[in-house]
């Protein structure tokens, strides 16, 4: 014999079928959070990026002032090792950032520090690749990470030219940018919960990183695929794993001045929170309201079939001769009253 679908079965699919445009509604208006979500959180982090390119640029923009100033002095003009020495030690002083600044002659030969140390006239700079690079250029030069010949510690080399009266090239002066505080500066940085701020050079080394610095300054990721897939961008967005293993939301931009890249990174946990909460919120009133017709469909489906089961009994007393009254069912519907009445 084929199986019947029972009332109950049949109000509950008839609940669900009346919730069932709900629920497909609810879910487009997520997706359609979810985009809008994806956006925002795009132009959050592309604009932390910028903000801290802004003051990598700042750094650079400072020190070139410095610079320039210091270029049109006329001990450092003049090749003047006394005057030059006793300009730049008087200076340093005031910027505790700089583990020095140097005047360097076109042979190489350091003129001026602003750290008078015996061995100063002995120094030899013309084999690094800041000062030749400085020699070929008549602007600011931002030199590779190295560890400075002083005090050991990770500096970049920022080098002006120096001119005479004529305008002939006589050397450069340079100070030496002590990486940490570009770690100060993006500290600075109103980045959210566990972000990250990372700033590279061309060649793939860390310059400054906001979190663990000690581990990760002056490592070389040039080989990582993370670089390998920003390197050739001037800026972007994406997410995927960090250097860390979490999976974050990426964008990088590169700063005016110095050629380096400065990457924002937030964990995707974290930067799609409020959408999650939206979502959960949607997603359990749904659930709540499944819940709520199933039980309905429950309650109202047992009174109606409790009146159908006493009626079908009626029903079968008349076919086996039994035509005594037996009354209409306290609490039936009116539709199934009239039947019984009818029987009656």
């Amino acid at each position: 014999m084929k199986s019947r679908w029972t009332i109950r079965k049949k109000l509950l699919v008839l609940m669900l079928l009346t919730l069932a445009p709900f629920a497909v509604v609810g879910a487009v208006w997520s997706g359609w959070l979810l985009s809008e979500e994806q956006e925002r959180v795009r132009s959050f982090t592309l604009d932390l990026a910028r903000f801290a390119a802004l003051e990598v640029d700042d750094v650079v923009n400072q020190a070139e002032a410095l610079l320039t100033g210091l270029a049109e002095a006329p001990p450092i003009r003049r090749l003047d090792t006394k005057g030059s020495d006793a300009l730049l030690s008087r200076l340093l002083p005031r910027y505790p950032s700089y583990e020095n600044i140097i005047a360097v002659d076109t042979k190489g030969r350091m003129y001026g520090t602003g750290l008078l140390d015996p061995w100063k006239k002995k120094a030899f700079l013309g084999d690094r690749a800041w000062f030749q690079a400085a020699m070929r250029s008549d602007s600011l030069i931002v030199g590779d990470p190295i560890y400075g010949r002083v005090k050991g510690k990770p500096v970049v080399m920022l080098a002006y030219p120096v001119k005479d009266d004529s305008g002939r090239r006589v050397g450069t002066v340079s100070v030496a940018l002590g990486l940490l505080l570009i770690q100060k500066v993006l500290a600075e940085v109103p980045i959210p919960g566990d972000g990250i701020i990372t700033v590279f050079n061309p060649d793939g080394r860390v310059l400054a990183r906001t979190a663990d610095p000690e581990e990760w300054v002056l490592k070389d990721l040039s080989q990582t695929e993370l670089f390998k897939g920003i390197a050739p961008l001037g800026s972007g967005f994406f997410e995927g794993t960090g250097l860390d293993g979490v999976r974050r939301v990426m964008a990088f931009v590169r700063p005016k001045r110095p050629p380096w890249i400065v990457m924002v990174t937030i964990p995707s946990s974290h930067a799609y929170t409020r959408f999650w909460q939206s979502f959960w919120a949607q997603a359990l009133s749904i659930l709540g309201a499944l819940s709520l017709a199933v039980l309905l469909a429950g309650l109202f489906g047992r009174g109606l079939i409790r009146s159908f089961a006493r009626l079908t009994e009626r029903a079968r007393a008349v076919a086996g001769g039994r035509l005594e009254r037996g009354g209409v069912p306290e609490g039936a519907e009116r539709e199934v009253a009239e039947l019984f009445e009818s029987f009656d």
